[in-house]
């Protein structure tokens, strides 16, 4: 079995605890610092994560593609706005 792993998530997080930031938390340095350890290790990694939607994202984004970091980034996932019954729903 060969493992790898899935940096996954948005470049720009308001977080908790103590990443909360109003103005957002850039998350460049750890994923730089992640994907080092990764490689270090001797794992194929990748980083998955949404389309920039402002310019604070596509610095973070060209940043990575500078640093050699394996990316691949998809449309900004759909909000869902459909109400799902849970009434009749059976717990396990």
């Amino acid at each position: 079995m060969k493992l790898g792993v899935i940096i996954q998530g948005p470049l720009i997080s308001f977080g908790q605890g103590p990443n909360d930031s109003i103005g957002g938390f850039g998350t460049l340095d750890t994923i730089l610092g992640n994907s080092t350890f990764i490689c270090k290790k001797g794992l194929p990694y990748i980083v998955s994560t949404w389309s920039p939607s402002n310019v604070q994202e596509q610095h973070i984004i060209d940043a990575l593609r500078d640093a050699n970091v394996s990316l691949t980034h998809i449309l900004s996932p759909k909000i869902l706005t459909q109400t799902i019954d849970t009434s009749s729903t059976t717990a396990y």
